[in-house]
This record gives C-alpha cells, structure tokens and sequence, in this order.
C-alpha cells in the first residue's frame, strides 16, 4: 500500500522545500523515511499530512529548526 494521492502530493512539496535548506543529505533522507512510515501508519485511520504535520512550511521549520522552544 502507498500514500495517498494528497499525501503523496505533501511528501512531493515537502521533498521541493527541504532540499532548498541546508540539512545534510542523511538528514533530509532519515527526515523523509520517518514521515513516510508515520502516513502509512496515520492513513490507516484516515490521517492525512496537513492533519498531521501542518502545512508544508511548517513542517520544513520543524525538521529544520527543531521542535518550537516554550519560554515557560
């Protein structure tokens, strides 16, 4: 079973976006394996990428920059 013609279609945009940042190639590739097996899993119970991880953008801040730090 693949991905989702929209979740295919996030993963296609994010693929575009992340390798305009200057992650190392590991990173990127471990990045995009691991969300690709968490769809998998999600789409079995009707996820999708957006529910999951937001919009592309945010998702590419995210594997970026890391999880946003709480001043709490």
């Amino acid at each position: 079973m693949g991905l989702t013609k929209r979740n295919a279609d996030y993963m296609f945009r994010f693929n575009s976006e992340i390798e305009k940042s200057k992650l190392s190639v590991e990173k990127k590739a471990e990045a995009v394996n691991q969300m690709v097996q968490e769809l998998l899993e999600g789409q079995k119970s009707g996820k999708t990428a957006k529910g999951m991880y937001g919009s592309v953008q945010e998702r590419v801040d995210y594997v970026v920059n890391g999880p946003a730090k709480s001043w709490c």
